[in-house]
């Protein structure tokens, strides 16, 4: 039996390959700590995937991230005051940022 070596890696292959989460992976290519597919869209090639430092991927996400918190802090980056009763940002409007592409969605 010839057994293939896989030479194209989408997202969750590539974290399987690196034996982390796939959100640490989504994280790890939004943030620049790993490099944009370089195949195409959402794919990586075996050279991309092997370069990458499972640690460093692992260590780069702290933990998950809720749509409120995230609304939050783009609240205070915006140098509105957070009021007590309901943000500027809110955690919808998160939503809308991630389904257009400004915001990398880490769910897994």
């Amino acid at each position: 039996m010839v057994r293939s070596v896989r030479e194209v890696f989408d997202e969750g292959q590539a974290a399987g390959r690196l034996r982390v989460p796939v959100a640490a992976w989504r994280w790890a290519t939004g943030s620049g700590l790993v490099p944009a597919a370089d195949v195409g869209a959402g794919r990586w090639s075996r050279a991309v995937v092997e370069a990458a430092d499972p640690e460093a991927v692992r260590a780069a996400l702290r933990g998950p991230v809720g749509a409120g918190w995230a609304a939050d802090r783009l609240t205070e980056a915006l140098g509105v005051p957070l009021p007590r009763c309901r943000p500027r940002v809110t955690a919808s409007a998160v939503g809308h940022l991630v389904r257009a592409g400004l915001l990398v969605y880490l769910g897994g």
